[in-house]
Order: structure tokens, then sequence, then C-alpha cells
């Protein structure tokens, strides 16, 4: 079981989601349980990032939206970074 810190920017996203529908909540929560019991899972559309997000995965919230996250494997930490936008790209 990974436990999960949020970067300061994701707290602010994650103020703005609770403006968001239902769906797009549930969806989040159904997200972070995944993260908890295995980031690596193929849910989602988790995928691993490339070029200048190396180290970074995503998840798919919208179809506008990310979670982008790192693992951080020895402290079995999720360290998420954004849930808005796509990728960092704010």
């Amino acid at each position: 079981m990974y436990l999960i810190k949020e970067t300061t920017t994701a707290a602010k996203d994650l103020k703005k989601i609770k403006s968001k529908s239902p769906a797009v909540k549930n969806r989040l929560v159904a997200i972070l349980r995944q993260l908890q019991e295995n980031p690596y899972a193929d849910a989602y559309g988790n995928e691993e990032l490339k070029y200048e997000y190396s180290g970074f995965r995503s998840m798919e919230l919208t179809k506008k939206d990310r979670v982008v996250f790192a693992i951080l494997e020895e402290e079995k930490v999720i360290e998420i970074h954004g849930y808005l936008g796509h990728y960092l790209d704010k």
C-alpha cells in the first residue's frame, strides 16, 4: 500500500476539482485508490511520460485533465504533481 502526498500545485488543483461534476470526483477517488494499491496497473490510461517529464507517470481524469504523479518506491509514496491540465502544461 502506497501513501499519497500532494505538491502545493496539486493541492490547489484539488480545490478546483471540488466544483466539477460528481462523475469527475468519483473517477478521481477511483484513481487515487488504484494508485494506493498498484500505481503501475494498466488502468485509467496509466502511462510513463517521456522527455522533459521523464520520471513521471499519468492517469486520465477527463479528456482534458490528467493526474500526474511520481512513484517514490523506496518510501512507498505516490507524489501527485497535478490534477488539472494535460501533464504539467499550465
